[in-house]
C-alpha cells in the first residue's frame, strides 16, 4: 500500500499480483489431467478522511475504485475424446467503486501497533460484491521506519457473458512502512 497523507485528507493505492497454478488428475483411468493457471492483477485508488484521531491511533473513511485483470487458463493433457489436448483461454479486465476504513493503533507505550483495513465493493456496478479485510501487528522501528506481520482475506464474484470469477485469496502479508 502506498500513501500519502496531509491533514485530514489523503490518497492511497494498492497493487496486488498473484500468479496461481493448479495441477489435477481429472479422470485417473483414462489419464486425463488439467493444469489451470490465473494470473490476476488488482489496483486500487482512494481517497481518505480521516474521521478520528487521539494521540498516535487514527481511522480514515475511504472512497475509491477498484481495477481488476484476470487472466485464465485450462490446458489437459492426456486422456482420450473432446477435452484431450484442448486449451481454454480467457481474459478480463473491470472498474468496481469501493468504499471502506483503515486504521492504525499503537499497543500501549510499546512500539509495536496494530494496522488494518477493511473495504467493499462492486455494488453492481461489475462485480456482484466483492470484499478486502487486512489486519497487521507491527513494529516502529524509529520515527520513519517499521515492519508488520499480518492477514489478509480478499473474496470478489463478477459474471460477465459466461466468464465467472467467484475467488477467495488469503494468506499472510509481509510490510514495509516508511514515513518522509
Amino acid at each position: 500500500v502506498l500513501a500519502a497523507k496531509r491533514g485530514r485528507h489523503g490518497l492511497f493505492a494498492d497493487l496486488l499480483y498473484a500468479d496461481l497454478r493448479s495441477d489435477v488428475e481429472l479422470v485417473d483411468k483414462l489419464g486425463l489431467s488439467m493444469t489451470a493457471v490465473s494470473r490476476n492483477q488488482m489496483y486500487t485508488l482512494a481517497y481518505s478522511y480521516e474521521i478520528h484521531k487521539r494521540g498516535d491511533a487514527w481511522l480514515d473513511a475511504f472512497a475509491g475504485v477498484r481495477y481488476w485483470d484476470v487472466e485464465t487458463s485450462l490446458r489437459f493433457g492426456g486422456g482420450q475424446g473432446v477435452l484431450a489436448g484442448r486449451r481454454i483461454e480467457n481474459s478480463e479486465s473491470w472498474i468496481d467503486p469501493m468504499i471502506g476504513i483503515k486504521g492504525r493503533a499503537p499497543l500501549g507505550d510499546s512500539r509495536f501497533y496494530f494496522a488494518g483495513w477493511a473495504g467493499v465493493g462492486g455494488f453492481e456496478a461489475n462485480s456482484s460484491v466483492f470484499y478486502d479485510v487486512t489486519l497487521n501487528l507491527g513494529y516502529q522501528w524509529s520515527g520513519a521506519f517499521g515492519t508488520s506481520l499480518g492477514y489478509r482475506l480478499l473474496d470478489v464474484d463478477f459474471e460477465d457473458s459466461g466468464f465467472l470469477y467467484d475467488i477467495r485469496q488469503y494468506g499472510v502479508t509481509l510490510g514495509l512502512t516508511w514515513r518522509f
